[in-house]
């Protein structure tokens, strides 16, 4: 049987997750594992905090008890997720007692072929506050036109005034430091990644345009921040590397048998669109050459972000939900977010059209239907079934809740007649009501009780104006 692996991008330390995160990615992710595990598939979701990053290095450096900061940030991650009903089979951190033995062996690969070398790197360094920069933390001020001028090569801005953004100071100095530069060759194996992508969704001419583009190489060490480098105790490896062998994590405990065992899984891979390039790129060429892997299925489940004015989405941003609320909103916001690279908003309109469309449209449906069809059974033969799966094993998460949507009005339209297909019926409604029960788990309990739903839109709708609910 084959081994559904769904990973999401690792928060962190110190940052906090937000509700674009659980809208983008934690959500879908975590609708998918139960979707795969409720038609009898073998999924594990995983999800992870990385503590060696540049701004875990910049909190930590203020904090006492490092170990319980580290421990308070993961433990405040696993609760968020859980206020929100997701459920992550495994949780890999980047400091995982496993990760140095699968970084060490992929470091040795990669030098063995001669894919990882040190080269001349420039690092910012601001005087005024004393830290090192990334060049996302410069802002490079053209001396003879006085704006903001976009980074392309160090030869571009040499000259350039350079504005450090974290404490507004300009006495920003260049240096060149050696560091080590992972090699991306371009191979018909890397290429081939991207025929096994969902081609509904626009993930492939994304992917595509960074094939094209002059993306070669990747320096992945630091001078002062990340995991120790195994083979220059003076480096530390950036915390991508580390996030990136996590996925491997769950697959097997040696990093040996990668190569088999990923020959047998399939990963679904959620994260902002962002971050595509590490995912599309930098990720199978380490699977591949840093653990001899020449075979892998991967599907890139990359989203756009949740783009609001203030309060826009402040419906999403609670503390504590009902069970009640928590399938609603769960159910809204699968039913808004675009399996495809491409910002959508959460406003309160949003979730007032999903009330008197999608909502409406299942209410209506199982009042209806289920006082004569309980206890319905799926035909897994049906085509009904095919398309859910079809759907579910292509990480297609809101085409699977818009299909049972229109399954809803067309049967409700049917059931009017003399002539429905009462066995057809029954079918869709077996299926429904499993997909409901992966979404928005209190949903099914809930239609028993007509007289709470609009209780519970009203009690909704009273949060986006009064948080202390």
């Amino acid at each position: 049987m084959t081994k559904y692996i769904i990973t999401t991008a690792n928060v962190f330390i110190p940052a906090e997750i937000r509700y674009t995160n659980i809208s983008s990615t934690y959500l879908p992710a975590d609708v998918l594992n139960k979707l795969l595990k409720v038609f009898g598939k073998d999924s594990t979701l995983v999800a992870g905090v990385d503590v060696y990053g540049k701004h875990a290095y910049r909190a930590l450096k203020e904090v006492k008890n490092k170990n319980k900061y580290i421990n308070d940030c993961k433990t405040k991650f696993r609760n968020t997720l859980k206020l929100w009903g997701i459920e992550p089979d495994l949780y890999i951190d980047s400091d995982n007692d496993k990760m140095n033995e699968f970084v060490e062996y992929s470091i040795k690969n990669l030098q063995n072929k001669g894919l990882i070398e040190k080269v001349d790197d420039p690092t910012f360094y601001c005087r005024d506050c004393n830290e090192e920069l990334s060049k996302s933390e410069c802002n490079i001020t053209s001396k003879e036109e006085n704006r903001l001028k976009k980074y392309d090569k160090l030869d571009d801005f040499i000259n350039e005034d350079i504005e450090c953004r974290l404490c507004g100071g300009q006495n920003v100095e260049i240096r060149m430091e050696h560091q080590w530069e992972l090699k991306l060759p371009r191979t018909s194996f890397l290429t081939s990644l991207i025929e096994q992508q969902d081609q509904a969704s626009n993930v492939c001419q994304n992917m595509q345009g960074i094939y094209d583009n002059n993306f070669n190489t990747w320096v992945f060490t630091r001078n002062n921040y990340g995991r120790v480098m195994p083979i220059d105790k003076d480096k530390r490896i950036y915390l991508w590397y580390d996030s990136l062998i996590s996925k491997l994590l769950p697959l097997t405990n040696n990093p040996e048998n990668v190569s088999n065992d990923l020959k047998e899984s399939e990963y679904f891979c959620y994260f902002g669109k962002n971050i595509l390039p590490y995912y599309s790129l930098i990720m199978p060429t380490i699977f591949k050459y840093g653990f001899n892997a020449e075979q892998m299925n991967i599907k890139y489940e990359a989203r756009g972000f949740c783009l609001t004015q203030e309060n826009d989405a402040s419906i999403l941003s609670q503390d504590v939900y009902t069970p009640e609320e928590l399938s609603r909103v769960r159910l809204f916001v699968l039913s808004r977010v675009p399996d495809k690279i491409k910002d959508y908003k959460l406003t309160e309109d949003n979730y007032k059209q999903f009330l008197s469309g999608t909502y409406k449209n299942l209410i209506k449906y199982f009042h209806r239907t289920s006082p004569i069809l309980s206890g319905a059974i799926i035909d897994f033969n049906s085509d009904e079934y095919r398309i859910i799966e079809n759907h579910v094993l292509n990480g297609r998460v809101n085409k699977v809740v818009s299909t049972i949507e229109q399954w809803a009005i067309d049967d409700l339209k049917e059931i009017g007649k003399n002539t429905y297909d009462i066995k057809k019926v029954k079918n869709r409604h077996a299926i429904i009501t499993k997909v409901i029960g992966a979404i928005a788990p209190n949903m099914i309990k809930e239609l028993n009780y007509t007289n709470k739903i609009s209780q519970v839109n009203q009690a909704i709708l009273e949060k986006k104006y009064d948080h202390s609910k």
